[in-house]
């Protein structure tokens, strides 16, 4: 078993996954022979049809599913022993936000982490009023996430793994019903945070602006994994797994075709 944990930027592999297998009770194979290996500091989108088991492989970086195989985190493997730590360095932030947010108010529900972790309340406020800076909700503190729109839902969400300072951020369609404005302000944000980002998403355009890498998953298993103006420009690709191209690509002249 690994030592305690050092400083993540230390380790070759944010995230080493090796032959991971996976299934929910005795259905088929969720995620079927997962070899992923992910440097500090890259972004990367997983792709891929309903699923295909992006959400699934998500929720095996902190330990929320446990497979077969191997999942290292920052030089630990997940397991029993280190589930605090690894739980403290991945920030997972689920596709529905109703899943994550629990506490009578905005405010409460961004300082459960730090609180948690015995913050003192000085850290707490400082780290809370940042998240939510952050993600543009400072005048919600004191509102009841049930009464947010759906993506401010998912924007108090974000804030709840940000007030802790991850090294990675595994966010599950971190794009999904956010408005126009707050979509550029989060692609933004997300472009400039220079730690490890993993996005598992359907907004292909999304991915083809902040992500240099594409890992695309189908039936349990990688597809392909490479630059992502490779993947998201190869059109043929893309179909033959129920995908299609982006739209800021579609009707482009050499569509279809990588670029260098």
């Amino acid at each position: 078993m690994s030592g305690p944990v050092q400083n993540p930027e230390k380790y070759e592999w944010a995230v080493d996954i090796e032959d991971l297998l996976f299934r929910y009770g005795h259905g088929p194979e969720a995620l079927r022979h997962i070899n992923l290996r992910i440097r500090p500091g890259e972004r990367v989108a997983l792709i891929g049809p309903n699923g295909a088991g992006k959400s699934t492989l998500l929720m095996h970086l902190n330990g929320v599913l446990r497979g077969t195989g191997r999942v290292r985190i920052c030089g630990m493997d997940v397991s029993n022993g280190f589930l605090p730590q690894i739980r403290s360095l991945v920030g997972l932030v689920f596709q529905d936000p109703d899943d994550q947010l629990f506490c009578p108010t905005v405010f409460e529900d961004i300082a459960f982490g730090p609180m948690n972790l015995g913050y003192s309340k000085e850290e707490v406020l400082e780290r809370v009023y940042r998240s939510l800076c952050q993600v543009g909700l400072e005048q919600h503190q004191d509102s009841s996430a049930y009464h947010l729109s759906g993506g401010e839902k998912k924007r108090v969400a974000l804030a709840t793994v940000l007030v802790l300072d991850p090294e990675i951020l595994a966010l599950d369609e971190p794009s999904a019903n956010i408005d126009p404005k707050h979509r550029r302000r989060l692609l933004n944000w997300l472009s400039a945070f220079p730690k490890t980002q993993i996005l598992a998403t359907h907004d292909l355009d999304f991915a083809l602006e902040i992500c240099e890498r594409c890992v695309l998953l189908n039936a349990g298993g990688i597809v392909a994994d490479g630059p992502s103006r490779e993947i998201l420009y190869d059109k043929d690709l893309l179909e033959a797994n129920d995908l299609e191209l982006p739209f800021c690509l579609q009707g482009a002249p050499g569509e279809g075709k990588a670029v260098s």
